[in-house]
């Protein structure tokens, strides 16, 4: 397996800059073609508004948005210009209040996409973030970047997550093109059944074992954690080892846009310090 299209969203002007450089290294590292996305969401409106106003101030508001993919895209070309091969452009109009539908049907059309970490303290945050619904819709891995730090896209040790469940399995293997190029690989299990026999085990032995065929240097560990500290445990246990790159499967549910994450996958997405590539 390797990566050949790469799909990067970028809908915010102030995080455009090192999300784009981030993903051109990552596509340049990868020999793939890099695809930026940006897309015009459907204006939220007030019923009460008269019908002009409304037509007004859905105008307005794509103007707007356009104005700033416009924006986004000059710094797009500028970041992506030393690329091998020409990196692509999308400017999408959007029939919803979000931007999650156009992200996910574009999506499905890519090897692996990179989206950066949802910014809570931005009013726009659940309008125009989409990590979560292309993690947990788009049937792809979803590589999401924080948004502090400098992070190098290929990293010289991976962290892997490890339960031995479906999730987890897609992770572990959709990150393998990454986990190849490092060359250096730590695989985790987090035990959350205090006393439990499984950690004395290692289940995840023989994955390491797995990974060394693919000529990658893997450790396995069980460590232990309560449901609520699995995400910091494994957040320990990447800084432990230089990691650059944590990797998981994503748990939880959607419904009509709606997304439910697991509790270690929410708290991970809030509180990462490094990049993650989650699958699900």
């Amino acid at each position: 397996m390797s990566y050949k299209t790469v799909l990067a969203h970028i809908n915010d002007e102030r995080r455009a800059a090192r999300l784009i450089e981030f993903a051109a290294l990552f596509a340049k590292a990868h020999d793939a073609h890099l695809i930026g996305l940006f897309v015009v969401p459907l204006p939220v409106v007030l019923n009460e508004w008269p019908d002009i106003a409304i037509a007004e101030m859905i105008e307005s508001q794509r103007k707007s948005y356009r104005e700033e993919g416009g924006r986004i895209e000059a710094i797009f070309n500028e970041k992506t210009a030393f690329l091998p091969r020409p990196a692509e452009w999308r400017q999408l109009e959007s029939q919803y209040a979000t931007v999650a539908e156009a992200l996910v049907q574009n999506a499905r059309m890519a090897d692996i996409v990179i989206a950066p970490q949802a910014d809570l303290s931005w009013h726009l945050t659940h309008t125009l973030d989409g990590a979560e619904a292309a993690i947990m819709e788009s049937g792809r891995p979803v590589l999401v970047v924080p948004n502090a730090g400098d992070h190098q896209p290929t990293p010289a040790h991976v962290t892997v997550a490890w339960n031995g469940r479906k999730e987890a399995t897609r992770a572990a293997f959709d990150a393998l093109p990454i986990i190849k190029k490092a060359g250096q690989a730590g695989i985790v299990w987090v035990d959350p059944r205090t006393g439990s026999p499984a950690a004395g085990d290692l289940p995840c032995a023989e994955l390491a074992v797995t990974f060394a065929r693919h000529g990658v240097k893997a450790d396995a560990k069980a460590i232990q954690a309560d449901d609520e500290g699995v995400a910091a445990a494994l957040r320990e246990e990447a800084k432990r080892n230089a990691s650059g790159l944590l990797v998981m499967g994503a748990y939880g549910h959607s419904r009509l846009r709606e997304f439910v994450l697991g509790g270690a996958t929410r708290n991970t997405m809030r509180e990462m310090t490094l990049p993650v590539l989650f699958s699900h």
